[in-house]
């Protein structure tokens, strides 16, 4: 696959990707989904990963997530969250080491330059971060939307309830700020009449307003990266 970009940016990359590699072990084959990708996503900049069907592209995404499901699993390669906040916040959280330092089994927190004594450059790798950091990143910090909207969509519970636990997880916001936000975000998608729809479920929608209202969860948290799939 090959990878394209626009857009205006600045010139420092918030993710790096470095050497990926991800394999599926199965009883009959190993598959090498994914064998030494390499790119860089930018703020305020859009890349494109483009290539066949099968050529490993939702693979690529999946696992910038750190989604890959058994059989598969990340072998090589580096993924780098490069957002200073998130460095600082996890910095507290689960300690650091510095880029000199060998790695440890928990140092997934990476100290680039301490600039009177606060973190001023530094990563995340995400390869080596633990389930509880990523999912506490999720959302906020690298967001994903998925090809299939109703894997994406609980069918018990309504678009509203849905949106609305999304923005209440990275957001503190009142119950009524959480519903004026929600409706925003689908207004912002073009679903029409969106007070109406945030009390519908997914089957009640369109299969084009399921997508829309997943690309409105994701936007929800207002996050740094957006991974569209």
């Amino acid at each position: 696959a090959a990878t394209t970009t626009a857009g205006e940016g600045t010139d420092s990359p918030i993710v790096e990707v470095e050497n990926l590699q991800t394999t599926f072990y199965t009883d009959k084959e190993t598959i090498h989904a994914v064998n030494g990708v390499s790119f860089d996503l930018y703020p305020g900049r859009t890349t494109g990963i483009v290539g066949e069907s099968g050529s490993g592209k939702s693979v690529t995404a999946r696992s910038i997530m750190r989604l890959i499901d058994t059989p598969g699993r990340i072998d090589g390669g580096s993924i780098k969250f490069r957002h200073t906040p998130t460095v600082r916040r996890f910095a507290d959280s689960y300690g650091t080491r510095t880029a000199d330092e060998t790695p440890g089994e928990s140092d997934f927190v990476v100290i680039e330059d301490r600039s009177g004594g606060d973190v001023s450059s530094g990563y995340v790798e995400m390869t080596a971060a633990p389930e509880k950091a990523l999912r506490s990143l999720r959302g906020g910090g690298i967001a994903m939307i998925f090809q299939d909207p109703l894997s994406s969509l609980n069918p018990v519970y309504t678009v509203g309830n849905q949106i609305r636990e999304a923005i209440g997880l990275h957001r503190d916001l009142s119950n009524r700020e959480e519903t004026e936000l929600a409706i925003d975000l689908l207004e912002s998608v073009g679903i029409p009449d969106a007070p109406r729809r945030l009390g519908e479920y997914p089957h009640e929608l369109s299969g084009g307003m399921r997508q829309r209202a997943v690309i409105a969860m994701a936007l929800a948290c207002d996050p740094e990266v957006l991974i569209c799939d």
